[in-house]
């Protein structure tokens, strides 16, 4: 015990010492410090070990959080902030994962303790993470409360399938979330943007990927779900992205008309996202080419979008959703005809041809733009 408190201990106080009092050495107080929030979660788990305390194991992560996040906020120190983060992250899986409850204290957590400290240290991998874990929660928050309502013999329409597309639901309306706030980054803190906008692309186009499968075979899946958590949060999601997106487009009044027009379809992505997460009573045919034409649409909204502010990320990002799709269907199309070598032959190049002119013009359409960079 006095080995564990002593190394603990004296790993703090030997790094503050030569962080902030003597000073010749910051880095490595700084390290010292690192170790003695690593040492810390250490402990707790041997201590657990050496008395054989058997309690609710997802709890010790989250001590271990508990401990380093102000350790964070005192040093200011974006490593530290990453390591609690990512402990926060860590226990919402624990938690959810192993004893299937949406954990409601999450939000709490996250909110009070990750979030102000990753805007006053503007640390932008810390954001990704925070980020990361909270899609996490809310993919897992929203799949046990449907499922336990299911459980609980409140069906309504629920069943396992239910929970899973609730769940993807949900994600498309946080990534439209995520994308909106990325927007509003960039005006008021660049800083910040890239993991907003990078990760919402990623949601949104995954959650329309997930649909354009036949996910919506059983009856009950695509009606209603009741008036439980998931709906809520979709609600709330939403209505918070359409929020951001008014507050953008009224950021710069007297716009100039091309501004106006881009405003406009700004809005009218949006509401083909919001397109793809609405529950239709339509049959799984039909569900799968009504969504493959939303991810179409989302995707060459993304290509105009990157085109329009001249962001290659956005460029890159669409190809390679429409790749993935396209090779998806490809396969979906091709998959009876295995048999017939020629068919799958000429199929393969064609996709191939594909791959390589969609290639050729984004190099140079980013060529283009760093030539007029240059020109500049």
């Amino acid at each position: 015990m006095a080995l564990i408190f002593g190394g603990t201990i004296g790993s703090y106080v030997t790094g503050w010492w030569l962080q902030f009092e003597n000073r010749k050495s910051p880095k490595i107080g700084h390290g010292l410090i690192l170790v003695g929030s690593i040492l810390f979660g250490s402990a707790i788990w041997l201590i657990a070990q050496i008395f054989h305390i058997e309690s609710h194991y997802p709890n010790g992560v989250l001590f271990w959080a508990l401990g380093v996040l102000p350790v964070a906020w005192i040093v200011r120190s974006q490593v530290i902030l990453g390591l609690g983060t990512i402990l926060v992250g860590l226990w919402t899986v624990l938690e959810q994962g192993g004893f299937e409850n949406a954990n409601y204290l999450f939000p709490l957590v996250f909110g009070l303790l990750v979030v102000p400290q990753v805007y006053r240290l503007e640390c932008r991998r810390s954001l990704a993470a925070a980020l990361v874990a909270l899609a996490i929660w809310v993919a897992l928050a929203t799949h046990f409360s449907e499922y336990q309502a299911f459980v609980a013999g409140h069906p309504e329409g629920r069943n396992f399938g239910t929970a899973v597309v609730a769940g993807a639901r949900n994600i498309i309306s946080l990534g439209l979330l995520y994308f909106a706030l990325g927007l509003w980054h960039e005006r008021k803190l660049p800083s910040l943007a890239d993991p907003y906008r990078i990760l919402g692309v990623f949601l949104t186009l995954g959650g329309s990927y997930f649909f354009t499968f036949d996910v919506t075979s059983s009856p009950s899946v695509p009606g209603p779900a009741g008036f439980g958590l998931p709906p809520v949060l979709q609600v709330i999601f939403i209505a918070g992205a359409l929020y951001v997106l008014r507050r953008i487009t009224g950021l710069t009044p007297g716009l100039r008309p091309e501004d106006q027009a881009h405003q406009k379809w700004l809005w009218l992505a949006a509401i083909v996202v919001i397109a793809g997460v609405i529950p239709l009573n339509w049959g799984s045919r039909e569900h799968m080419l009504w969504h493959n034409l939303i991810l179409f649409l989302e995707i060459l909204g993304l290509l105009w979008w990157g085109s329009t502010t001249r962001q290659a990320i956005y460029i890159n990002l669409a190809l390679l959703a429409f790749m993935i799709d396209l090779t998806t269907r490809y396969f979906d199309f091709f998959w009876t005809l295995m048999d017939r070598s020629i068919v799958l032959i000429l199929g393969g190049i064609l996709l191939l041809g594909v791959a390589w002119f969609l290639e050729w013009n984004r190099r140079r359409i980013i060529r283009g733009w760093e030539v007029a960079g240059d020109g500049g």
